[in-house]
């Protein structure tokens, strides 16, 4: 994954590590373009046995247009997974969302979930 932030450095995509359970899970974040005008935050985990890497595309989008944008690995994903072997407990995304919002700081959640919307997270998480 060196090679994905290398590429997208210029972005000003920033790192981090939540210490979960006995390893971390990995993600990135994208400032809001401006901090008066920011429109919130958007919180986006992937599903199966995803990278987050994959959807940086659609964090960009969303970016582009004034969102802080928060991204992660869940347990039994990417980098938690292959790297600390964390494997994936459904009823703890909820949990693992509403953690990552209150780690940054993000405020209000309006809606939340995976990409195809199975996961058990509340649509109305306020933190």
């Amino acid at each position: 994954m060196i090679f994905f932030y290398t590429a997208f450095e210029a972005d000003g995509i920033e790192r981090f590590g939540v210490p979960y359970e006995t390893g971390f899970l990995s993600g990135f974040r994208l400032a809001a373009p401006s901090a008066t005008d920011s429109k919130g935050a958007i919180l986006i985990h992937g599903g199966f046995d995803s990278f987050i890497e994959e959807f940086y595309s659609v964090a960009r989008y969303f970016n582009e247009r004034g969102y802080k944008v928060i991204a992660f690995d869940g347990p039994g994903q990417g980098a938690a997974l292959k790297r600390y072997g964390l494997p994936w407990i459904m009823y703890r995304m909820g949990e693992t969302d509403e953690s990552y919002f209150r780690s940054f700081h993000a405020g209000q959640c309006d809606a939340a979930g995976d990409i195809d919307g199975r996961l058990p997270v509340p649509a109305r998480c306020g933190v």
